[in-house]
């Protein structure tokens, strides 16, 4: 049995799109007889002192915080089969720091083409064998259905100034007559964010009647408010290697009004077309274990 180590900043069972991406890699990879270990930033060291044939790192930015990170740096980059599953910008390394955490790489995971592109964009030649794999989305779940739309606009995440949230907010205050669905979460971080840009999100929250706040909802219920929307709005203030939200609501039927040339799930929607872009998402975790077993 393969054993490998996933390093991620957050537990698989937290709320956010990266965390659920990597849930179901996960799941799918215990089915198919991988033997896995989570290490996160509340997980005990010790299984960075077992033996793996591979070790998966993901989101890294809060570990970069941790006292003993130059063990945990030193034991990932010492692995002869360290795999790469980036999910974001990855902002938070310096460039020398960058530069040995790449250089010890065997295998680049990336969203999308725009994702890489980004990438070697910013960041220089550090990439080399790279792949494609898209979020992996339960496509049973998220595609069309036949109902009455209920909702002219729909976002669905965390709800963040950098997410673009304020650009939903002036859409929804600006045509009162159209009506608005919101599923988010908020935290710290986005309120001390808003208060920057001297916005009050309790208060646009209380003011806005044509817009239905729901909180956290199932897989299930997701996609039920997708189907119900006409259109799924979002203009991020950063690039989105993917957006799991996007490339939910596309599944869904719902059109796109946003940056359409920063989100990589649209980008790879617009090329590729509706039934590729499922069978992307549906068969995602297989083909992310399939990259795996090829580059042992």
């Amino acid at each position: 049995m393969m054993k490998v180590l996933f390093v991620s900043d957050f537990a698989s069972d937290k709320p956010g799109g990266a965390q659920l991406s990597n849930r179901k890699i996960i799941e799918k990879g215990r089915d198919l007889g991988f033997d896995i270990t989570e290490l996160n930033i509340n997980s005990s060291r010790l299984p960075l002192s077992f033996q793996y044939d591979v070790v998966i790192t993901s989101n890294f930015d809060w570990f970069l915080k941790e006292p003993d990170i130059n063990f945990i740096f030193d034991k990932i980059t010492e692995h002869s089969c360290h795999v790469r599953y980036e999910h974001d910008s990855c902002t938070y390394f310096a460039p020398q720091i960058r530069k040995k955490f790449m250089e010890s790489v065997k295998l680049n995971l990336f969203l999308s083409d725009f994702h890489l592109q980004f990438f070697q964009n910013d960041y220089g030649d550090l990439y080399h064998n790279n792949a494609i794999i898209y979020d992996p989305i339960d496509t049973k779940i998220f595609k069309t259905k036949d109902v009455e739309k209920e909702y002219d606009y729909i976002y669905c995440g965390y709800v963040h100034p950098l997410k673009g949230f304020l650009n939903y907010a002036r859409l929804v205050e600006q045509n009162p007559d159209k009506k608005f669905c919101l599923i988010g979460w908020s935290d710290d971080s986005s309120h001390d964010h808003f208060r920057h840009h001297n916005f009050n999100l309790q208060k646009f929250l209380e003011n806005n009647k044509n817009l239905t706040l729901l909180n956290y909802q199932t897989q299930e219920k997701v996609a039920e408010y997708f189907q119900k929307s006409k259109k799924i709005f979002h203009k991020p203030m950063v690039n989105e290697p993917f957006c799991r939200m996007v490339a939910e609501a596309l599944l869904c039927g719902c059109e796109f009004e946003g940056n359409k040339n920063t989100i990589g799930s649209y980008l790879e929607y617009n090329k590729h077309g509706a039934e590729a872009f499922k069978e992307g998402c549906k068969n995602a975790a297989d083909l992310f274990w399939a990259q795996i077993k090829e580059n042992l």
